[in-house]
Formats: C-alpha cells, structure tokens, sequence
C-alpha cells in the first residue's frame, strides 16, 4: 500500500477550508474571555494577589477582551453587530456584579451550610454557574447565539448544570447543590427562586410544521414566579405551564400544567392551597 497516496487522497476528499484552522482554537479562546470576564467582574476574586494596580489590571483586561471577542465573534457570529455587542456587554458588567452579588448574599441566607458568601464565591459549582450564565445572556440577547452557547456548554461540562443563555433569570436566584439542572431556553424565573439538584424545567413535545419539523422561536418552557422553591429531581415541562408565586414543588414531582399561588406540590399528589 502506498501510505502517502492514501493520506494525501484522504486529506482531498475532506475538503478542508481555511476558515477551519481558526475553529480549532476556539475553545482556548472562549476559556481565556471567560477568564477576562470574571477578572472584570470581580476583580477581588480572579485578579491575581502580584497585581497591585487593579484598576490598570481591568483597564488590560477590557482591552484584551475587546480584541479578543472581536476576533471569535467573526467565526461563531458573524453577523452580530460588533459594536453593538460590544458596547452593550461592557454597559452590562455593573449590573451583572449587583446581581451576582445579590445572588451570592440570597444562597447565604439559604444555604445553612454556607459560612459566609466568601465561600460562596470561591467554592460553589452552582454559583459559577450563574456568573457565566449572566454574560452570556448579554451575549444571547445581542444575538450572538453561538458563542453565548460555546460559554454555557463549557459550564455544563465543568458544574453539571445546564442552563440555556436564553432563559431569562431575574435575581436573586439560587441552585443548591446543582447537578443535573436543567433550564430551558424560553424559561422565565422571577425574583428569590431556589431550586435544587436534578431539577428539570424544560419542553414537553416539540409542536411541528407541515414537513414535520419542530416549530422553532416559540414558548417551550415554564414560567417560574417569584418566592417559588422547587426541591430535588422535580421536573416541570411546558411553555404554558406555569408555578405562581409562593408555591413550593416537592421532590420528584411532574408537572404539566399551571399550579396556582401558595400552593404546596408532592410527589403523586394533587396541588393545594395552604
């Protein structure tokens, strides 16, 4: 056998385009801006202890970043207005660290594990979770879709717990141990939210057009209002579904349809009011 001919045939009939030697150094590039992004948010936290200077620390890391998602942005979005995209992730990062602040003091009062929302920062899977999910949302609404998706994968993989940028998570909000969530990608969750592991709020089956498609850009997934507490392995589906305020969701519950305010919800049991 000729091995040169079969590995130059082989690499022909692949096709290969230059645009797929920037592909591979992706997932470097979306691990270093989401690196950027934490530094930039707290700096307290990421900025390592030889940097005094942390405002000229930020000022390297904003300049880093902007070129960096420029140069990602034009692979995994490229037609995302850049400026636009741009100026709106750095306009949001303020309000990102009062949310993600007020998440971390809402686990602490929660979470009687907790000693402080020092640990809360540094150690929790489900809070690390939220800080990417939070700019990646930005990224979402801003329509960069694939790169929000990059980020949020990269989350799944490292914490267990999946959440879609496209969900609209108000705060505070708290994951309590945190494997195996799942929140889809039209789920709203309102205001002191707690749910816990294994939780499930995601589409029942997909609505589909004439050629037997699946329906995309429609409500999927529940709506979740404020002072809801939802326990373990709960799963709750539909984009009309919908668990007013002040209901708590037990363990291992299925739910399919709307439950009303204050309402307490166990395993094989039907929803009442307290």
């Amino acid at each position: 056998m000729d091995k040169n001919k079969l590995i130059n045939d082989t690499l022909s009939s692949l096709e290969i385009k230059s645009e797929y030697e920037y592909y591979g150094t992706i997932e470097k590039d979306v691990k270093e801006i989401i690196k950027l992004c934490k530094k930039v948010i707290f700096p307290i936290i990421f900025i390592e202890k030889q940097h005094r200077d942390v405002n000229r620390e930020i000022k390297e890391s904003l300049d880093e970043l902007y070129n960096l998602l420029k140069d990602v942005v034009k692979y995994t979005d490229s037609e995302v207005n850049f400026d636009t995209l741009i100026t709106n992730l750095f306009n949001s990062f303020k309000v990102i660290r009062e949310e993600l602040i007020a998440d971390s003091e809402f686990a602490f009062l929660n979470d009687p594990a907790a000693h402080s929302c020092k640990e809360i920062l540094l150690s929790y899977p489900s809070f690390r979770a939220l800080i990417l999910y939070r700019i990646s949302h930005v990224l979402y609404k801003n329509n960069a879709f694939v790169l929000s998706r990059i980020i949020m994968e990269e989350v799944h993989r490292i914490t267990g717990i999946d959440i879609h940028p496209g969900a609209n998570i108000d705060s505070p909000f708290f994951i309590d141990h945190g494997t195996g969530v799942v929140i889809g990608e039209t789920t709203n969750i309102g205001k002191r939210v707690k749910i816990y592991q294994g939780v499930t709020l995601g589409a029942k089956s997909f609505p589909l057009d004439k050629d037997g498609n699946p329906i995309k850009g429609i409500k999927r997934h529940p709506d979740i209002e404020d002072d809801v507490v939802i326990y373990a392995n709960a799963t709750i589906l539909g984009g009309n579904t919908v668990i007013k305020k002040g209901s708590v969701i037990g363990a291992n519950a299925w739910i399919t349809e709307t439950v009303d305010e204050n309402s307490v919800v166990g395993h094989h049991k039907e929803a009442k009011n307290e």
